[in-house]
């Protein structure tokens, strides 16, 4: 329906994030193949909007999705690998310290990834570490992911 309304020629976000979505349904369906086609289809949409060499949280995002996706698929260095830019373009992003909610995402996401590739101080040093700086100034932990 996005590519009707904003036709095919020129990138837009809107068919960006729907085909993100779609790709999605298709990884919550283990439909692994299509996702990664979805997803694929989707960051060459988000890079043709920002570029390819201005970090941009959409693109970082994207790259999360596929180090995801190749956890997934059971493919750890390659998961690894983007979810290791994805959290480097955030931080280009956001700040090295920040604790934007996309860098507490991808840092889980690593944190999944280390214990799956036997590496097990680090994950327990990135959930303290995100314990820490996560936590507001009255001690309500701003992210609830924390508490599980």
């Amino acid at each position: 329906m996005y590519r009707m309304i904003h036709g095919t020629e020129k990138p837009h976000h809107d068919i960006a994030s729907s085909l993100t979505n779609l790709g999605g349904v298709y990884e919550r369906l283990g439909q692994l193949d299509e996702a990664m086609q979805k997803y694929e289809e989707s960051l060459e949409i988000y890079q043709a909007i920002h570029g390819t060499n201005k970090p941009h949280p959409d693109i970082a995002m994207s790259l999360c999705e596929f180090g995801i996706l190749y956890h997934k698929k059971k493919m750890l260095n390659e998961a690894g690998e983007f979810l290791e830019r994805s959290l480097e373009i955030l931080r280009l992003v956001h700040g090295r310290d920040s604790q934007h909610h996309d860098i507490t995402d991808v840092l889980y996401s690593l944190t999944d990834l280390y214990e799956d590739q036997g590496r097990q101080d680090e994950p327990l040093a990135i959930r303290e570490r995100i314990t820490e700086t996560d936590e507001t100034s009255d001690g309500e932990v701003s992210n609830p992911q924390i508490v599980s």
